[in-house]
């Protein structure tokens, strides 16, 4: 089957744009997922009244980060006799996978056995792809660097033990609204996190097995994007036009990965998150350099990634640089030891994503990369 490069509507607008969004729905009943926090801190009660007025519709604003079955189960109770034709998520990625996981598993919303084993199985077996259709889902995007507002899977995590994918076609959103006036509102770590999300989408793209000509393309476009603008926006956070470039890079570095999906670097991060609770940005970047030294003999004209971190002595140099001050980039510093390694290496071969790196891994070379990453 054809993979069309690009199937969302993407917008760069501005928060008034955002304000009279209800005024563009054409969707009669819409579920809006949002912390009541966010709504408060980037004053968008008029939204909320508005698509109030203009439809029929539900908030559901007990959005965690990481969603989890629990979670997924919270939101499915709350459209109970609701079936939504839309769906907007405004937030993070976390929030925007937890609207994926209601537009894929909305039909069990009305179980009267609704339950995390129900919904669990409902995700292994891939009963959601019976359904046929899904509601629209508009994304507006509060961090910059998942870029789950491109793409068509959803992750649901397992807390302790693993990391559950949603994937289907239908899912990817009808529209990004990319304002990047909501992104000025995110702390340091957050910043730092979720742009080295975007540097780790792009850099597995680059160099995964299933790149092309047009992805490393807008791979490299992307790195240019983060390596000039990341670290001065962690210095200088309410430069508009710095939180610009780095949604800007996130959106390249989403449509290059939605092509290739993600390589090692991400498939050994999963059980970091999980077992250790790092952040999902830092814990891809983790490995990020040591990767890049390994699978530098298999990827195409890495003379052209050299060039962009020249300045820093590579990319190693490039990561540590913008994380000072911030984080050390190093397992120890998330409280990982030596002893732990055995445990994450056993969990770190995640299907559909190490596959894809250009270098076979075995569990002994895991095991070696974790150990350079220590301390």
């Amino acid at each position: 089957m054809s993979n069309p490069f690009c199937e969302t509507s993407i917008e760069f607008i501005g928060r008034e744009r955002l304000i009279g969004l209800p005024d563009e729905l054409s969707a009669r009943k819409v579920l809006l997922l949002a912390t009541q926090s966010a709504v408060t801190r980037f004053k968008l009660q008029p939204l909320v009244s508005g698509l109030i007025a203009q439809c029929e519709a539900r908030w559901f604003y007990e959005c965690a980060a990481n969603p989890d079955a629990t979670d997924v189960r919270k939101a499915l109770a709350s459209i109970n006799g609701f079936v939504p034709d839309c769906i907007i998520a405004l937030g993070g990625g976390s929030v925007i996978d937890l609207a994926k996981s209601v537009a894929a598993l909305g039909y069990l919303a009305d179980s009267e056995n609704l339950s995390n084993d129900l919904i669990m199985r409902a995700i292994a077996e891939k009963d959601y792809l019976k359904t046929g259709s899904f509601p629209d889902i508009i994304a507006i995007p509060t961090t910059a660097g998942t870029g789950s507002e491109l793409t068509q899977w959803a992750t649901v995590w397992d807390r302790g033990n693993a990391k559950h994918s949603i994937d289907a076609r239908g899912l990817k959103p009808k529209r990004a609204l990319m304002c990047p006036e909501l992104t000025c509102y995110m702390p340091e770590m957050l910043t730092l996190s979720t742009g080295l999300d975007c540097v780790c989408h792009a850099m597995e793209a680059y160099w995964s097995r299933y790149t092309t000509p047009l992805v490393q393309e807008l791979s490299k476009q992307s790195l240019r994007l983060s390596v000039e603008y990341l670290k001065h926006t962690l210095i200088t956070p309410d430069d508009l036009l710095g939180r610009e470039y780095l949604l800007r890079a996130s959106t390249l570095s989403a449509l290059t990965f939605s092509q290739t999906r993600t390589t090692a670097c991400h498939s050994i991060s999963y059980p970091l998150t999980f077992l250790f609770g790092v952040e999902h940005g830092l814990a891809a970047a983790m490995t990020l350099g040591t990767m890049y030294d390994i699978n530098k003999q298999a990827m195409p004209r890495p003379s052209e990634i050299d060039e962009l971190f020249s300045g820093f002595s590579g990319i190693q140099g490039w990561l540590d640089y913008v994380c000072e001050g911030v984080v050390q980039l190093r397992l120890s510093a998330f409280g990982i030891s030596s002893e732990d390694i055995d445990m994450i290496v056993s969990k770190a071969f995640t299907t559909g994503r190490m596959e894809n790196n250009p270098v076979d891994l075995s569990e002994w070379d895991v095991e070696c990369i974790l150990r350079e990453v220590l301390s």
